[in-house]
């Protein structure tokens, strides 16, 4: 009696370790079934620079704490510089402006920037060539800014 309840348990737990499939491929379906693969262009969406503005850098996200925006004199002369919220809130704490000729403008105003106001500007004044642009966020608020320059300083700038 003993001997054969022995043989059935094992030809039970025989039975039910065949019917699971191995660890691994239940760990492969359900990656496959929460995760997607996307193609650069789904990936990474352009943004589109408003009406005489030139995108200086694309989306960028807030946990990075301060971040170095090279520019470069080739893309020209600029008189304002924007900042816009693009994903969640952006709290900006400076900005610091670094000209080709080695001087800087630092703002050190501080902003939150959400779905009531979009928009930071900065007038740097008669046009100039940008070599970097810093940025110091917030790195407990996650969001995403896009950063815009325009060579003109007689900018309206639309409220959101």
């Amino acid at each position: 009696m003993r001997r054969a309840f022995l043989c059935l348990l094992l030809v039970a737990a025989a039975g039910h370790a065949q019917a699971q499939p191995p660890k691994r491929e239940i760990a492969q379906t359900k990656r496959e079934a929460t995760t997607k693969r996307l193609t650069l262009k789904e990936r990474a969406k352009p943004a589109v620079a408003p009406d005489n503005f030139v995108v200086l850098a694309s989306a960028t996200p807030t946990r990075s704490g301060t971040t170095f925006f090279y520019v470069g004199g080739e893309r020209g002369l600029f008189a304002t510089v924007r900042l816009d919220a693009t994903k969640g809130k952006v709290a900006i704490t400076r900005v610091r402006v670094v000209f080709e000729d080695g001087k800087s403008l630092i703002d050190d105003r501080r902003a939150t920037l959400d779905d009531k106001r979009k928009t930071f500007v900065i007038d740097l004044g008669t046009p100039r060539t940008i070599d970097r642009i810093i940025v110091t966020t917030d790195t407990a608020i996650a969001g995403d800014y896009v950063i815009f320059g325009s060579p003109t300083t007689s900018v309206t700038v639309p409220r959101s």
